[in-house]
């Protein structure tokens, strides 16, 4: 099946994808789905170049993101070098990195990546092109052999029958990872990477075997000499302006595209493209009170319980507990699941809509960001304004009766760090990691039940978080 026909037999669940819509991939139960890349777009750009053949992925592993994910593309390429692998910059304010690809990319060849993310991507149709972009994501470059700049690797890999390439990585992070990724191969005059800097929600030990089946699609995948016709499915919730008894509009889109000069249609970036758009009001309706009961125990959390079925090799546990019990809002939540773990973002919304939906605005800004579930593959310590796990301690172990006293967090900050161990009324030890800013204790809680890791983080309150991840509770099928 010709990527091309991947991309337009996607179906079923929703993830962000190209340009602030939605692209729909079925789950396979069994097995880690794959989703086709909506790169269609970028083909119009990267064809524009003459310089080396144009070769990208044809599928790549699922993954999700609190935010809307888009593609760059350029046709050009950055310089093959050790510099990719250092575009982190240290950010005060978020207490993490951020990273941006430098803005003029000159080289001959091409650049596609998806990103976490762009505010001014989302949901304009089409729109690829950025003069930067952040670094956070995967990246697909071709460039002329003779503009590398790279040392001899001393870690190859086969990526085909015929075909090695060579692994290099940035430095090794406080969590034990690489902040960076690039696996280059030669083919005759040209060269072809992937590079990667970990996205925000996927679990870091997973980051290197996705840049690896990156590379393997993209190494066996014909090289593109046209745009094909395709159509993408998704849809968003359009809350721009709304009032009275409406809160904004679920809009679902079919976005068709095709060859320059195909009649019917408009066109951008070397690529013709028609949108069709259904819009069904969402009405304006109070949010039930949420408590904790035998029928519904996991308060707010009840529209992600199916998809967490997919997790096959460890028990789901959801907190009886969460941010929903003391708001007047609805939950606003997206969720990645596969066989061997999941990930859950939590954050309110003004109106009822479905998981997995991205806003054209979002509700309350940081405030309305809740926090998060994970387990298994899925759990990582280093997610967004959460405090390493490396480095000393900041308080002594503690049962959580001691830690729920008034006084105990406050007692044992460290510069706006707290850092310590909590044993759970059932006796599991759990990390509690918390940076102390001025809108609330960003905090993640991570311990293990059975060898399983899990994890919960929030976002405004350090006590919420230790006492959702003590009412963990297994998830019966």
């Amino acid at each position: 099946m010709t990527r091309r026909a991947l991309v337009a037999s996607a179906m079923a669940l929703t993830v962000a994808g190209l340009v602030g819509f939605t692209v729909k991939a079925s789950i396979n139960t069994t097995a880690t789905p794959q989703v086709p890349i909506p790169l269609a777009f970028s083909e119009g750009i990267l064809l524009k170049q003459h310089a080396v053949p144009i070769k990208l992925p044809e599928t790549v592993s699922f993954f999700n993101n609190r935010e809307v994910m888009g593609i760059v593309a350029q046709d050009a390429a950055p310089k093959l070098s050790l510099g990719l692998l250092d575009l982190a910059r240290y950010d005060a304010k978020s207490l993490g990195t951020v990273s941006s690809f430098p803005p003029s990319i000159k080289n001959p060849g091409f650049f596609a990546m998806i990103t976490d993310g762009s505010a001014s991507m989302a949901y304009q149709f089409p729109l690829v092109r950025e003069k930067s972009t952040t670094a956070n994501g995967f990246a697909f470059i071709g460039t002329p052999t003779k503009y590398v700049d790279l040392p001899p690797s001393s870690s190859q890999v086969r990526l085909s029958s015929q075909v090695m390439g060579s692994w290099y990585a940035g430095a090794q992070g406080a969590n034990g990872y690489p902040s960076s990724y690039l696996l280059v191969w030669q083919k005759g005059p040209t060269t072809y990477a992937v590079w990667a800097q970990v996205p925000v929600g996927m679990a870091l030990n997973s980051v290197s075997s996705t840049v690896l089946a990156l590379a393997r699609s993209t190494a066996i995948a014909p090289v593109i000499t046209h745009v094909e016709r395709a159509s993408l499915s998704g849809r968003y919730f359009n809350n721009v302006g709304s009032q009275g008894k409406t809160a904004g509009n679920l809009v679902q889109q079919t976005l068709s595209l095709a060859p320059i000069g195909t009649p019917g249609y408009r066109s951008k970036d070397g690529v013709d493209y028609k949108l069709q758009s259904q819009s069904m009001p969402v009405a304006v309706t109070a949010p039930p009170h949420y408590t904790s009961t035998t029928l519904h125990p996991f308060p707010g959390l009840q529209s992600v319980r199916g998809a967490l079925d997919a997790v096959k090799t460890i028990p789901v546990r959801l907190p009886t507990i969460t941010p929903y019990l003391s708001e007047s809002f609805w939950p606003r939540l997206s969720y990645r699941v596969d066989a061997h773990g999941y990930f859950v973002d939590m954050r309110t919304s003004d109106a009822k809509v479905p998981p997995n939906t991205p806003y054209a605005v979002s509700p309350a800004g940081l405030a309305g960001w809740q926090g998060t579930i994970a387990g298994g593959n899925l759990v990582q310590l280093a997610n967004y304004d959460y405090v390493s796990a490396d480095g000393p301690t900041t308080a002594p172990t503690v049962s959580m009766t001691q830690f729920l006293q008034p006084s105990w967090v406050s007692g044992h900050d460290d510069q706006g760090v707290y850092r310590g161990w909590v044993i759970l009324p059932d006796g599991v030890r759990a990390l509690v990691l918390s940076a102390l800013a001025g809108d609330g204790a960003h905090t993640f809680v991570a311990f293990h039940v059975n060898g399983v890791p899990y994890g919960v983080g929030d976002y405004h309150n350090i006590n919420q978080a230790v006492e959702m991840a003590a009412s963990m509770t297994v998830v019966p099928k």
